[in-house]
């Protein structure tokens, strides 16, 4: 399978919540390239999985959920709004011990 470079975002260095420290983050977006069968069965998995509620480790977002930071019962990390543009909506929240 292939992936198309979307984006390449540096986002900090921030204070972390709760910390001492500061943090910086580099994140490359890519894209599924479709142009496989394998690629449509991919998608087609991790859309299922999504679905499933038995399964929590795999989460389908709309971009209004990204901007909400909320999927149904799922809370949505600030940083996924890079998946649909290069800021932050939010702030971090405090790192979960």
């Amino acid at each position: 399978m292939a992936f198309s470079p979307v984006r390449k975002v540096i986002d900090g260095p921030w204070n972390v919540p709760g910390e001492q420290y500061r943090q910086i983050r580099f994140l490359e977006v890519y894209d599924l390239l479709r142009d496989r069968p394998e690629a449509d069965e991919l998608r087609t998995a991790l859309l299922t999985l999504s679905r499933d509620p038995g399964d929590s480790q795999v989460i389908a977002a709309t971009r209004q959920e990204i901007l909400r930071v909320r999927s149904g019962p799922h809370q949505l990390l600030p940083q996924s709004a890079f998946l649909i543009g290069d800021r932050r909506v939010r702030e971090d929240i405090q790192p979960v011990r």
